[in-house]
């Protein structure tokens, strides 16, 4: 089966207007549309996604991936990590939900062994570049879903942005070559 792929870019928490209150009408109402929006890409044919692995945005579209492989045996969930450890310092839950994440993907990638400071770049560029779609939640906000973004639009990959703060949802299709 060929490949058709969706890479994950996000906030972590701190950066989203409801913070880590997963309770929070406007969060459940995101995970919601996110949610959607991953089945609405699994029935036009997708069948891998890649996950950063960061807090928030990344680990949530990963448990939804992980919840759809219940009726879509065929999709795939590939983690790619940053450097081993990252979760080291991360609360007792969230290591939890990480590591049941990982146990139950497809395919872990870790970029380095280490921390440098490129390796979330790394990271982000090797999404972009393995995937025909970029899915973000995003507002504007500088930082590293920003730069995901801007390297996307370079490389002419189609991108879906899903705004946290406004639940709306804009599509970006890449440039067509015109011929003459």
């Amino acid at each position: 089966m060929k490949e058709i792929s969706c890479s994950f870019s996000g906030y972590r928490p701190s950066k989203l207007p409801f913070g880590f209150d997963e309770k929070n009408n406007n969060c459940i109402r995101l995970k919601s549309m996110l949610k959607s929006e991953i089945l609405n890409l699994i029935e036009k044919g997708y069948n891998t996604f890649r996950s950063g692995m960061a807090l928030g945005i990344d680990l949530w579209a990963a448990e939804v991936v992980l919840e759809f492989k219940n009726d879509f045996p065929d999709i795939n969930l590939c983690s790619v990590i940053p450097c081993m450890g990252q979760e080291k310092s991360w609360s007792y839950e969230l290591k939890k939900r990480y590591n049941n994440i990982l146990i139950q993907a497809d395919d872990v990638l870790y970029m380095n062994q280490h921390y440098t400071k490129d390796c979330m770049r790394k990271r982000n560029e090797y999404l972009v570049k393995k995937s025909q779609l970029i899915f973000a939640v995003f507002d504007g906000k500088k930082g590293g879903t920003y730069q995901t973004i801007s390297f996307a639009k370079k490389l002419n990959k189609e991108i879906i942005i899903l705004n946290p703060s406004t639940l709306n949802l804009t599509y970006h299709k890449p440039m067509q070559l015109q011929i003459y």
